[in-house]
């Protein structure tokens, strides 16, 4: 187990004075100057790591140590300690699931519990879960993106190929959207609620969020609205996707047409990305540079017809079961 000391804000004196008082419970304590300073072969050797992070008391300082701690390598945990905070603090800190709070009066015993704690449930085998993405992208507009998309949610919900998973449909097209009306449920998520405020995103409205269809498929789509323009962020998304990928085993996305400060990010993030055509000169210049990310395309002509259901169906059940080893979703889109 590697543990390391970092300020987060706080002055030097107050660094030294944490080194003090832990160093003598957690002799192999090493303190660094950034979270670079950990190096890959250490956040990849398979052990959690552990970095202490000396708390600032300005509520600006706060807001950059919970970005600190949103935007690292998932197999860090981060144990922030200072003075004392509010729920509404704590809460934003600990929704990441890779952090903690410790008051300074509670040293060293509380950050020795919380080693403790979280080193077994490692071990135990109980790290965040990883979901498998597969992302479904149009070459033009009316090629059945939204339709396969669907198909192949419902074809592994029925096949229970998430033996212990559920599987979610994310819909991010937001001005067009179709997804719920094939479904015939209603659309319930409302984009604008994270748009503002990412950090409000809890289990509570996730799923206040999610529509519920019979076969076992849940979609969170939102109501159809073609005259408003709704900018969904990287902060907001990585929000949403680090929230699903708590609760579903295979997540399943319907891209819009037009690219979005996303796009690249989330294709990069994806195990698998599909890119629905047909034989149209307009579709191929899509189709060749989503080639760029080493997936594969599909050609709806034929992907359509029945006989494309097993093979799509075995090539995407492949890609599901590769996994995933570079960290959670939440992370690889802001990488």
């Amino acid at each position: 187990m590697s543990v390391y000391l970092l300020s987060a804000g706080a002055d030097g004196k107050t660094l030294d004075e944490l080194e003090q008082k832990l160093k003598p419970a957690i002799p192999e304590l090493k303190r660094i100057d950034r979270i670079e300073d950990i190096g890959k072969p250490s956040i990849k050797s398979g052990e959690r790591s552990f970095v202490m992070l000396a708390a600032p008391a300005a509520e600006q300082d706060f807001a950059r140590l919970v970005d600190t701690v949103n935007r690292n390598h998932k197999d860090l945990f981060f144990i922030a300690i200072g003075g004392e905070i509010s729920a509404r603090d704590y809460k934003r800190l600990i929704q990441s699931g890779n952090a903690d709070w410790v008051a300074g009066s509670g040293l060293p015993q509380e950050v020795l519990d919380i080693l403790g704690r979280v080193g077994a449930a490692a071990r135990e085998g109980f790290a965040p879960h990883q979901p498998i993405v597969v992302s479904f992208v149009p070459s033009a507009g009316g090629v059945g993106n939204s339709t396969l998309a669907i198909e192949t949610a419902i074809q592994l919900v029925s096949r229970k190929v998430a033996k212990d998973g559920k599987i979610a449909l994310i819909d991010l097209d937001f001005q067009s959207s179709h997804v719920c009306d094939y479904l015939d449920i209603a659309p319930k998520f409302q984009v604008e609620e994270i748009i503002a405020a990412p950090d409000r995103l809890d289990d509570h409205l996730l799923g206040v969020f999610a529509s519920r269809h019979s076969s076992g498929l849940e979609v969170f789509a939102a109501p159809r609205n073609q005259l408003q323009m709704r900018e969904l962020g990287l902060d907001a998304l990585s929000a949403l996707f680090d929230r699903v990928a708590r609760h579903y085993a295979f997540i399943i996305v319907d891209l819009p047409l037009g690219a979005n400060v996303w796009t690249i990010p989330l294709l990069t993030a994806s195990e698998g990305i599909l890119v629905t055509g047909v034989k149209f000169a307009p579709c191929v210049p899509r189709a060749v540079s989503a080639r760029t990310f080493g997936r594969w395309s599909i050609d709806a002509n034929s992907a359509c017809s029945a006989a494309w259901s097993e093979p799509t169906m075995s090539r995407a059940s492949s890609a599901m079961k590769s996994g995933c080893s570079s960290g959670t979703l939440a992370s690889r889109l802001n990488a």
